[in-house]
């Protein structure tokens, strides 16, 4: 995990011991898991830091550190493997994480994933977007609403933005032509 503490350290965060220990078993777990669910095309372990952890943590160039310490609440919307709300909340355990994710088979992966990695905090939601926001409990009720390569913009503006408080912050991870 030197590629990612490397990666980050330019972005001002550090990895503690745990936390490397955390994403080894994370990418242990991943390629495990991936066999029997295909939860990524991107299975080595370079492009994995990079394209997975390093991407997932660059989230934090757009949200306040103070905020994501002081325990800002963030919903990961179609977490799929867990990108990038697994790997924000190892770097910012203090942060309560919701992961929206309505693929029943990927849901377990999260749960096992949060339970192999001794996350508290963390909540898997197994329900489509559309219908977990209609739950009161997880409308507008979120400092930070993340999303990482769900659907278009327009779309993910419909689906993400009734997770977000007034005054909260939508972060749709994009690239390309947008």
């Amino acid at each position: 995990m030197n590629q990612l503490c490397n990666i980050i350290s330019d972005w001002n965060l550090c990895l503690n011991s745990r936390q490397v220990e955390q994403f080894e078993t994370y990418y242990r777990e991943l390629l495990t898991w991936n066999d029997k669910f295909n939860l990524t095309t991107i299975t080595g372990r370079e492009e994995a830091i990079l394209r997975h952890f390093a991407d997932s943590l660059s989230v934090s160039l757009a949200i306040s550190r103070e905020a994501m310490s002081n325990g800002a609440s963030v919903i990961d919307i179609g977490s799929g493997a867990g990108f990038p709300g697994i790997p924000l909340k190892i770097v910012f355990p203090g942060t309560p994480v919701v992961l929206v994710e309505s693929t029943a088979k990927k849901a377990s992966f999260l749960k096992h994933l949060a339970d192999t990695l001794e996350l508290s905090g963390i909540r898997v939601v197994t329900a489509r977007a559309e219908d977990a926001a209609r739950d009161t409990t997880l409308r507008e009720n979120f400092d930070i609403a993340v999303s990482r390569a769900v659907a278009r913009l327009a779309t993910l503006n419909e689906i993400c933005l009734p997770f977000v408080k007034p005054g909260g912050l939508f972060i749709a991870m994009k690239k390309g032509d947008i």
